[in-house]
């Protein structure tokens, strides 16, 4: 389990992200796509340290492996595999090839895409999380599920 303190945090520093990225975004910048899979990381390690996984240093920037470990109850599972490919824009992807080359970024519509994703999944968290902005503080600790 998280504190509400951290589960805000997160949620205030994937916001910022998903701002930047989208500023970013039109301009062709390659950042908006680093920024997008650190808003993705984000909302991965919240969900995570809500179910009380510890998601090991390794695997830091793994996001697929770590959503792969989330509860099949979880419905922001599904949703987080949808933005998992943005892993790949987190480390690697900020320095050239072997070769000298810059590594590709994603298509602007993809990009696009996770982002809206990201924000939809993002929304939905702080309103569970009854986040108070002002306070800096979730005050609901618990992970989501699914309606029966």
């Amino acid at each position: 389990m998280s504190d509400g303190r951290s589960l805000a945090a997160d949620l205030a520093l994937a916001r910022d992200c998903v701002r930047d990225a989208r500023i970013l975004l039109p301009i062709g910048s390659r950042n908006a796509a680093y920024l997008a899979s650190q808003a993705a990381e984000h909302l991965v390690r919240l969900v995570a340290r809500t179910e009380g996984l510890h998601i090991e240093r390794k695997d830091a920037h793994q996001l697929d492996t770590t959503v792969r470990r989330l509860p099949d109850a979880n419905p922001d599972k599904a949703r987080l595999v949808e933005v998992a490919f943005l892993e790949a824009y987190a480390t690697a992807y900020r320095y050239p090839t072997a070769t000298g080359r810059s590594p590709a970024s994603p298509s602007p519509a993809r990009l696009k895409e996770a982002l809206d994703r990201i924000e939809s999944l993002l929304e939905d968290l702080e309103r569970h999380h009854a986040v108070d902005g002002a306070a800096g503080q979730a005050r609901v600790l618990a992970p989501r599920r699914s309606a029966l």
